[in-house]
């Protein structure tokens, strides 16, 4: 049974122009940029004649965290990786008179962000299965997937420009379930930065964590740094600087490097998609919250969203991570 459901959207020539693709080469990932909107929100949006306000934009599959909509027939064309530019020679192609590069080529889905642009973990692990779906059906691997930024270098998905090691740990979520293996349903197959213990767990010098080597134990609630994932056999271990751990998600939880959250005092503060103060992308709304990744010497916070905004006490409220 498919993941995907089909709530087509009228054809048009913004959203959904009709043209059939003759060829499947890659899956290009795109975020929506829209905060807080569901796949049927998207899905709303461009259906009609002007299809989303009569600009060419649109992809095949839209992925929330309760469902995946196909807004039209997969082997259809979408206006999703940029007619104008392609910079993945094998995406490069033309459909008749049309040339539309990756959008002749490849499959777009677009994955739904929350209120503060982060993508939710319900979406990432529905859009890996979506992802998994599609690549059998057209015979695809890992290696076939691409951001909408390594194609024709648009900061898309920001959030997996912002942190390439999340791209990382999306593909390989993907090659494991190709390979049948669902052990990331139950563990961390990939390193986060940092864990937090769910139950008391111990610290063990060899990687089977057998008990003649334990080194201590740690109580509920400590707080690691990892710096590796090794394996005993098929299963996957977490690596301290002094030893390692379970990897298990049962007893651990996993979570990324970020300084703090900041909440917003002005009305309609500009954020940007790169740490520049021209030509705004957007706006946000007095007191949201969002999380941070770094500050820059620029005057700007680096968001999880991957956007940036200004890092001035006038007009955002900085609370570090305790």
């Amino acid at each position: 049974m498919s993941l995907i459901k089909n709530d087509f959207v009228v054809k048009n020539k913004y959203s959904r122009p009709g043209a059939k693709r003759v060829v499947t080469r890659a899956i290009v990932l795109h975020y929506t940029a829209n905060l807080g909107g569901t796949a049927k929100n998207h899905q709303n949006y461009f259906d009609g004649s002007d299809g989303g306000g009569g600009r060419y934009a649109g992809a095949q599959v839209f992925v929330d965290k309760n469902e995946a909509l196909a807004i039209m027939p997969l082997q259809e064309m979408a206006y999703q990786a940029n007619e104008a530019s392609c910079r993945i020679a094998a995406l490069k192609g033309s459909l008749g008179g049309y040339t539309g590069n990756a959008n002749v080529t490849s499959v777009g889905v677009e994955m739904c962000i929350e209120r503060d642009g982060s993508i939710a973990t319900a979406t990432f692990n529905r859009t890996v299965d979506v992802v998994v779906e599609l690549c059998k059906l057209y015979n695809l691997s890992s290696s076939d997937l691409y951001r909408h930024y390594d194609v024709t270098g648009k900061n898309c998905p920001a959030p997996w420009v912002a942190r390439p090691n999340d791209w990382g740990r999306f593909k390989d979520a993907v090659a494991a379930k190709l390979k049948g293996d669902t052990t990331s349903d139950k563990f961390y197959t990939y390193a986060p930065d940092h864990v937090k213990s769910l139950k008391e767990i111990g610290l063990y010098s060899d990687v089977k964590l057998s008990k003649d080597k334990q080194i201590k134990r740690y109580a509920k609630g400590t707080k690691l740094t990892i710096i590796g994932v090794e394996y005993d056999g098929k299963t996957p271990r977490l690596r301290t600087a002094k030893g390692y751990i379970t990897a298990n998600k049962e007893n651990v939880k996993g979570y990324h490097d970020y300084i703090g959250t900041i909440k917003i005092l002005t009305d309609d503060l500009n954020y940007y998609d790169t740490a520049r103060w021209d030509k705004a992308d957007g706006q946000v709304k007095k007191g949201e919250v969002y999380t941070v990744v770094k500050k820059l010497g620029s005057g700007h916070y680096l968001l999880k969203s991957g956007r940036y905004i200004t890092s001035n006490s006038k007009h955002v409220k900085f609370v570090e991570n305790e």
